[in-house]
């Protein structure tokens, strides 16, 4: 996995704990330079006379801050080979994370995924969407193992990409599943067939199709195939995740329908919206998006 630089957000809420450890975790599995600590708080404006009256300043104490953000990282992130860059800004949670994302060039960001704790604001979904870099969402209570890795497929080279990151974070024991998921074409009656059994033919012909997928790869993938009766993908390759007890979901942000943007595709989208315990690692093209975010800027 080709990634350099990671950025986390800290919010002083009890979801920092759970995202720094499972970053902590994460970076023993890859090769990391660089990872940059980003603490946002919203911009609040008050009148000078009001600030005269009560005495109160109206220049947040960045370096205060700087030195709790510093000791929740000592206390979570145990990776002190990693060059480290703590940074307090103000103003728009979601807009601000995505522009230092940019600016500082990160490969991956660490999200939580919260489904009881407080936190910052940030819109998951937006980042998502909008982030050039790779995304992992970590869950409340995500579990230190790669045990198990789930891969959902298409065939595409998004899925490849996959599944050769999943390869590369693999342990010794660790089980790869690809979750195949595949559906009967509206049209389906007109050849005289049943659901039934055009559901069996669909069924073998999404076999073949993985079996030719995987043959350049020199590894032990395990297969599982879900039949999607409701054209949402998404619900399928989490219920497969979750009954399985994965450890790790990986997918590639788009899928063969190419969008040229930096957005991620309908499934991984809203596979995000699920309320998962898994964490969820969304990749992206870095070549690909950078041109594409260059583009939206100059619009």
């Amino acid at each position: 996995m080709d990634t350099k630089r990671i950025m986390i957000g800290l919010d002083f809420s009890t979801m920092d704990q759970s995202v720094l450890q499972y970053a902590s975790f994460f970076c023993g599995k890859i090769d990391i330079e660089k990872v940059y600590f980003i603490h946002i708080t919203p911009k609040i404006s008050l009148d000078d006379d009001l600030l005269q009256e009560y005495n109160v300043s109206n220049l947040s104490n960045d370096e205060k801050i700087v030195e709790k953000m510093k000791e929740i990282v000592q206390s979570n992130f145990n990776n002190t080979n990693i060059e480290t860059d703590f940074s307090v800004h103000e103003g728009n949670i979601t807009e601000d994370f995505l522009h230092w994302i940019e600016l500082k060039k990160v490969d991956l960001i660490f999200v939580g995924r919260k489904k009881t704790m407080g936190g910052s604001g940030l819109i998951p979904t937006r980042i998502a969407r909008n982030s050039s870099a790779s995304i992992l969402f970590v869950p409340e209570k995500p579990q230190l193992s790669l045990k198990k890795i789930v891969v959902p497929t298409d065939y595409s080279e998004f899925s490849k990409n996959a599944l050769q990151v999943a390869i590369s974070l693999k342990e010794e024991d660790s089980v790869i599943t690809c979750e195949n998921v595949y559906h009967v074409p509206l049209g389906f009656y007109k050849t005289g067939k049943s659901y039934e059994e055009f559901a069996e033919i669909m069924l073998h012909n999404t076999q073949n199709n993985f079996n030719k997928f995987i043959k350049e790869f020199n590894e032990k993938l395990e297969a599982h195939y879900s039949l999607d009766d409701d054209t949402s993908p998404a619900d399928k390759i989490y219920k497969y995740a979750h009954d399985s007890s994965a450890n790790l979901i990986v997918m590639g942000g788009k899928g063969r329908t190419f969008v040229s943007s930096v957005l991620i595709g309908s499934v991984a989208e809203k596979l995000i919206g699920y309320d998962s315990d898994i964490p969820l690692l969304i990749l992206k093209s870095k070549t690909e998006t950078w041109g594409i975010w260059k583009a939206l800027q100059n619009m």
